[in-house]
């Protein structure tokens, strides 16, 4: 119970006292997510790093790259962000593939559908066009269903599996809510970096390879 404890209380304790100062020093709230993301991120990153799996501090550690780049300039949050997805949702995918013993062929055309779909994303939002707009969501729409498939066929890890699932489902709805209607680019930038931070920290504090 003890050794439990102690290596549980550095994850909370440390970013809750960096958390508690920034949000003492105020802000608007999508700089105060942005600002916590990039805390927790960090320290999942140094933590995983002396974990069983010390590889898997890479995605994390990306991510906190990505976000200070954000806090540093919010206005460009839309590259910064993609950038991190580019990088670390094919990662994740190919380590809750690999944890299922997928062969690595699947992995790779699994890889690519990410891909697919992470750039498809990025030129919606940088199509001047509402049509062509819509088109790239479509196809990124396209690229994640055979992702889901078999995301639902694995059978180990299933907390992961199920919360990766989760969480990723919800993208292309604040994808759509930032992009064609008028909801508040702050509220999409908030529920980005909470969706980012249960993903990621989730998953390399679950996955067991």
């Amino acid at each position: 119970m003890g050794a439990a404890v102690s290596a549980i209380a550095p994850r909370v304790i440390i970013p809750s006292f960096f958390i508690g100062q920034r949000i003492k020093q105020g802000g608007s709230y999508d700089t105060i997510a942005v600002s916590v993301a990039f805390t927790i991120f960090f320290i999942t990153t140094v933590t995983t790093a002396f974990s069983k799996s010390p590889w898997l501090a890479v995605i994390p550690g990306i991510a906190c790259l990505a976000y200070s780049q954000i806090n540093a300039n919010l206005e460009k949050s839309d590259r910064w962000r993609h950038s991190d997805w580019l990088l670390t949702t094919p990662l994740m995918l190919a380590a809750i593939l690999y944890a299922n013993d997928v062969p690595l062929e699947v992995i790779l055309g699994m890889v690519a559908c990410d891909i697919l779909m992470i750039v498809a994303g990025y030129l919606g939002t940088k199509a001047t066009d509402r049509t062509e707009s819509k088109g790239y969501f479509a196809l990124g729409i396209l690229a994640f269903a055979p992702i889901v498939a078999i995301l639902l066929q694995q059978t180990k890890n299933k907390l992961v599996v199920y919360l990766t699932l989760a969480v990723w489902s919800l993208y292309p709805g604040i994808y759509w809510a930032e992009e064609f209607t008028t909801v508040d680019k702050k509220y999409t930038t908030i529920a980005y970096a909470v969706m980012d931070l249960v993903a990621k920290v989730g998953l390399v504090n679950l996955l067991h390879i």
